[in-house]
């Protein structure tokens, strides 16, 4: 097993003991890392970064929530503690992640894939979109690259250089931080993911995205649906260099 980082607040006991359970049990050494409280305003002003939350207003109608801003900057805190490390790879959980048993084989698996990337995301929340297959990992999963943004941080293998790029400079906070991980090629490293996925959320102890609530934008009816039509259109963009990478993914031999 990589190095493995488990991102928690000081608040949350309950998760913090749950993880340290499963990691103890499986007999996995791991780290702590403090994470950002988004629901400190104090906390938030001590790491730097620029905060942008225009084009997700644009595209979702509401601002960007104080937990959300806190789950980035955690993770972003994280990031130059790998690249300042030793480790080639390292393994991010978030404290409310749950896997399979077969998390360490798993892993390994990914890890001796000859396939390149960047970040390998563990979880996700569309198991059914279009997938282009790169390589076997064991018995019954593959790496390859999801055709629709895959979310989700609760799980992931990052690369020391994928790390020190991310964090080479104060980050400007546009959208969720898993969001902003979708597209790769503005960071110059492939995201790929794992079908079926190995990593979860435990919806009931989810709290790393919550703090101060977001405000709403307050648009209602025709408004709403020019909104959403506006945000498509923003996204073609997006959406062609999508279908390109999954397009042209190839194997690596």
């Amino acid at each position: 097993m990589p190095p493995i980082f488990v991102i928690t607040l000081a608040r949350s006991a309950k998760r913090r003991e749950n993880i340290t359970r499963r990691l103890d049990a499986a007999g996995f050494p791991y780290r702590m890392a403090e994470g950002v409280d988004g629901a400190n305003p104090d906390a938030l002003k001590k790491v730097p970064h620029i905060l942008d939350g225009r084009r997700y207003l644009r595209h979702r109608g509401r601002t960007l929530s104080g937990g959300e801003i806190g789950c980035y900057l955690s993770h972003y805190l994280l990031w130059k503690t790998i690249s300042a490390g030793n480790a080639d790879c390292a393994l991010v959980l978030e404290d409310d992640a749950r896997w399979d048993g077969d998390l360490a084989e798993s892993v390994a698996d990914i890890l001796a894939a000859k396939q390149q990337w960047g970040i390998c995301l563990l979880t996700s929340d569309k198991e059914k979109c279009a997938f282009r297959k790169l390589s076997a990992v064991g018995k019954n999963r593959r790496l390859g690259y999801p055709l629709k943004r895959t979310m989700g941080t609760a799980g992931y293998l990052i690369k020391r250089e994928t790390a020190a790029v991310l964090s080479k400079n104060p980050p400007v906070i546009r959208e969720p931080v898993d969001v902003a991980l979708c597209r790769h090629w503005e960071w110059n490293g492939m995201r790929l993911s794992v079908r079926p996925h190995i990593v979860r959320h435990d919806e009931k102890e989810t709290t790393m995205r919550g703090g101060e609530k977001s405000s709403a934008d307050g648009f209602t009816g025709g408004q709403k649906i020019f909104r959403q039509i506006y945000g498509g259109l923003c996204k073609t963009s997006e959406w062609t260099r999508r279908i390109y990478y999954f397009c042209a993914c190839k194997p690596d031999k």
